[in-house]
């Protein structure tokens, strides 16, 4: 993992693959990707490859960016170490708290994904001729970085349910559907959305329960 190096501090040691996975959360892409393809093929009529991957690299990196913000976050404010522990699919990656990484390669690593991100959305916004997917994806990125960081804190606010069902249900199903079809907003997609939206809300629930009285005594309200 010598790529990572550029992120990395000069006291930090060389990742393996597995602590990049679980730092990256990686086994949850498959919440964004769901949504945003039932999305794309709602629509198969003049259904366009091309402009899908480059919607799903954005829908990935958004997801792998706010995944690392928000382990960035638990550690500034201190929740993640109220429980060192690591749950493997619930609670933070905890791999900060093992000294493994250090926040700022979080950081770094999550502007990276968002960059990254923000590079497709604007590769897409050229192809369809479309200034209006700028300002969905603004949002987007918005809601995903204050999720879990200042100065909105969402998750810590009694928010952060009622955004994550709002990004992994209707922004992505309607937003993969939009990319094909130039159609926003649209019914259709927004009854497909509502599903993936309560099942992503459902996961970040289960995700609250290791490590609830932790979490309450840091006074963070959400997960």
């Amino acid at each position: 993992m010598y790529f990572l190096k550029d992120y990395m501090g000069a006291d930090e040691q060389s990742p393996g693959i597995h602590e990049v996975i679980r730092a990256l959360r990686l086994a949850f892409v498959t919440v964004s990707i769901s949504p945003f393809l039932a999305g794309s093929v709602l629509k198969l009529t003049d259904f366009n490859f091309f402009t899908f991957i480059l919607g799903c690299i954005a829908a990935v990196s958004t997801h792998l960016g706010a995944n690392l913000i928000n382990d960035y976050a638990d550690s500034k404010t201190g929740v993640d170490w109220q429980d060192k522990r690591f749950y493997k699919f619930f609670g933070g990656s905890k791999l900060i708290q093992e000294g493994t990484f250090s926040e700022k390669f979080y950081l770094r690593l999550s502007i990276s994904f968002f960059c990254l991100a923000t590079l497709s959305v604007v590769s897409l916004a050229v192809i369809l001729k479309s200034i209006s997917i700028l300002w969905f994806f603004a949002i987007i990125l918005f809601l995903g970085f204050s999720y879990s960081y200042k100065p909105f804190y969402f998750s810590y606010n009694y928010l952060g349910e009622a955004v994550l069902f709002v990004l992994f249900g209707p922004a992505l199903v309607m937003g993969g559907y939009f990319i094909q079809t130039g159609i926003f907003p649209n019914l259709e997609s927004l009854l497909l959305s509502l599903p993936f939206g309560f099942y992503t809300t459902a996961i970040l629930f289960t995700d609250e329960v290791p490590d609830f009285i932790q979490v309450r005594q840091s006074k963070k309200e959400t997960g």
